[in-house]
């Protein structure tokens, strides 16, 4: 097995930040969305959802579109990102509901822990302690809160890593 290297924690270059935003989600985004909504279910019409490691915001965005009754805290550590989630004209569509902030794990606390809902896309592999994620689900869900996580998928050797880099970058 290959050690665990994490990428770089923040982004917060405007150039990196916005190709970042810039880039076509659409598939892996929507897919995103799309398990999210089968593992809440119809019922669920409101509640309060945390966001980790919410990047330009996009899923953000989606995830309040697809539920009007839900408000979202959306938290990263990089401060380019924030600006850049904050400037999604979708904010226009939906004023007071997505609350971005700029935090950083293990450090941020909120004012209310309570979340219904955590979710975290492509969060773990930025950081170097996975357990700051683990430990802000643990301290920031209510009872019965829902969780969705998803990373990246690890390369089973540095032959697939070298094979992934030769083809895409």
């Amino acid at each position: 097995m290959m050690p665990r290297t994490p990428e770089p924690e923040l982004m917060n270059q405007a150039e990196q930040v916005q190709a970042y935003a810039d880039a076509d989600f659409e598939k892996p985004h929507g897919q995103f969305i799309k398990l999210l909504e089968k593992r809440v279910g119809p019922t669920r019409t409101r509640g309060r959802a945390l966001d980790l490691g919410c990047g330009p915001g996009d899923i953000t965005y989606r995830f309040a579109e697809a539920r009007p009754g839900w408000s979202i805290q959306a938290v990263d550590g990089a401060s380019a990102m924030i600006d850049c989630a904050k400037r999604d004209p979708r904010a226009l569509r939906m004023p007071g509901r997505i609350h971005f902030l700029c935090e950083r794990l293990p450090d941020w606390e909120p004012t209310d822990p309570t979340f219904d809902l955590v979710i975290s896309n492509s969060l773990l592999h930025h950081l170097a302690d996975p357990f700051h994620l683990w430990n802000a689900i643990r301290d920031f869900t209510s009872p019965n809160a829902e969780i969705f996580i998803m990373d990246l998928k690890r390369p089973a050797s540095q032959n697939s890593v070298n094979s992934l880099v030769e083809r895409y970058a």
